[in-house]
């Protein structure tokens, strides 16, 4: 805001996704693992994979905001978890809770009519987040950033010594 406070920030998500192409004997199989897993019903979890809203053509998240634990162990037995994806991603976060939410907007993955509108070829793809309204629908292209991964090296005193840009 005018004061220098933060109305938006983003911080790290975790979230567990499913591909919809897996054979139907796999999807029970490894739908009924991650609803004990998640502590969730298999009903549930089908009601999420079926869900219209999300592309036909990307993984359905099924569990968001999921410990680190239950994230680690997705990871290390990917074997037993075909066509599943544990992941962070960012995650919008609101310090004063709804307060100026109509104004500041949301996010949402982008769907076909925008991507087939995009003014610049390539700058989004399927499964890509953007502005839906408000403040982040306005100043999409000013809040976008750029793809790919950004770090750097730190010296024993944590100062930043070199930044790497990935992707």
């Amino acid at each position: 805001d005018a004061e220098g406070r933060v109305l938006v920030d983003n911080r790290v998500g975790n979230r567990i996704t499913v591909d919809r192409k897996l054979s139907v004997t796999d999807r029970k199989k490894v739908l009924t693992k991650l609803a004990q897993i998640l502590k969730t019903s298999l009903k549930t979890l089908e009601g999420r994979l079926g869900d219209p809203r999300i592309s036909p053509y990307t993984a359905v998240p099924v569990a968001y905001d999921v410990d680190f634990a239950t994230l680690a162990y997705v990871s290390e037995h990917r074997r037993n978890f075909p066509g599943v994806r544990a992941e962070a991603v960012p995650v919008r976060q609101y310090p004063n809770g709804r307060l100026a939410s109509h104004a500041l907007g949301y996010l949402g993955e982008i769907n076909p009519a925008e991507l087939k509108a995009q003014v610049e070829p390539g700058q989004y793809q399927l499964g890509d987040q953007i502005g839906q309204r408000g403040v982040e629908r306005t100043y999409e292209s000013d809040l976008r950033g750029q793809p790919g991964i950004r770090g750097g090296r730190a010296d024993r005193r944590d100062e930043l010594r070199c930044r790497v840009r990935i992707g």
